[in-house]
């Protein structure tokens, strides 16, 4: 039987780690919302610059219209889903500080990066469903 120097080491006993606290929760779950968020803006200007790029010279030229479109409903569904992110964020971390304070378990960077994230996920939903029953009330399709 081989012996690998793996089995002569001596196995430490498991640390169990305790949580730490972050010192600003508040701060890092509203930063990791309004971060999320710029993903659809970048994609919002990716898109401008598309359509922009591939003006026509000649005939009907839709371009302006569609950029005039994407800057109106874009910028508002990034405004919509970065303030909708940003109060899901301050409200859930403000509720698990009042948690931790009251003798619950502590506020992590972890759970604090975590209440951000999902905050910024329901913001984009909720963005998203604003600016599509826009466009539906708009074209008269609903009411």
């Amino acid at each position: 039987m081989l012996r690998t120097a793996s089995a002569a080491l001596p196995h430490p006993d498991p640390v169990i780690e305790t949580p730490v606290a972050s010192r600003h929760p508040r701060r890092v779950a509203l930063l990791t919302a309004i971060g999320w968020n710029v993903v659809p803006l970048i994609l919002v200007i990716a898109a401008i610059a598309v359509t922009q790029s591939q003006r026509d010279t000649g005939g009907e030229d839709w371009s302006g219209l569609i950029i005039v479109i994407l800057l109106i409903l874009g910028s508002g569904f990034v405004a919509v889903a970065t303030s909708t992110a940003a109060v899901i964020a301050f409200v859930s971390i403000g509720r698990r500080m009042r948690s931790a304070a009251a003798g619950g378990p502590p506020v992590t960077t972890g759970r604090a990066v975590a209440i951000g994230t999902l905050s910024a996920l329901a913001g984009i939903g909720i963005g998203a469903v604003g600016v599509t029953l826009f466009v539906l009330v708009t074209n008269g399709t609903i009411g």
